[in-house]
């Protein structure tokens, strides 16, 4: 399995990240949601459902962060190139 970073001091790995920490996906949870045979069972699995859906809209959030942090530098540089070459 290879180790990425996409985002300083957040560790990807190619293939399912959750499925590699032992974690279920929120797919996952929603099915086993619907298998519950119990309250309590249901309960758990929304509690873990709720942390799956947290860590999912974090990478989101991290990620249009990081496209953000991009894009003022690349449309300053391409401002640049473009005001030079009418000189």
């Amino acid at each position: 399995m290879t180790v990425t970073a996409i985002f300083p001091g957040r560790p990807t790995m190619k293939g399912d990240h959750a499925m590699a920490e032992g974690r279920r996906n929120w797919r996952e949870l929603c099915h086993a949601a619907l298998q519950a045979k119990n309250a309590d069972e249901l309960m758990n699995i929304l509690q873990e459902l709720n942390k799956a859906l947290k860590r999912e809209e974090q990478v989101r959030r991290d990620f249009r962060e990081a496209i953000r942090e991009d894009e003022p530098g690349e449309r300053g540089r391409h401002d640049r190139i473009a005001f030079s070459t009418t000189d």
